[in-house]
C-alpha cells in the first residue's frame, strides 16, 4: 500500500496552517428544494403523501421524506 499522497497533503496541510486540524465542513445547502415553501406546501395539505408532494416539486418521494425529517 502507498500512504504517501495522505503523508504528502498532512505535510502540506501543516505547512499551510501550522496545525494538523482538518478545517470545518461548509454547512449543507438546500440544492433542489426550497425549505419554506415544502413546510408551507405541507402545512397546506397536511393529509397529503410523500408522493403528491413529490410530483409537486418535482423530485423523488425518498428526496421528500430526507427534506421534512432535515425540518424536524
Amino acid at each position: 500500500m502507498n500512504y504517501r499522497p495522505t503523508i504528502d497533503s498532512w505535510l502540506s496541510l501543516k505547512q499551510e496552517t501550522g496545525s494538523l486540524k482538518r478545517p470545518d465542513l461548509k454547512p449543507r445547502t438546500w440544492r433542489k428544494l426550497n425549505p419554506e415553501a415544502l413546510l408551507a406546501y405541507v402545512e397546506a395539505r397536511p393529509d397529503r403523501m410523500l408522493e403528491d408532494y413529490a410530483m409537486h416539486f418535482q423530485i423523488s418521494p425518498s428526496g421528500i421524506w430526507r427534506a421534512l425529517k432535515r425540518l424536524k
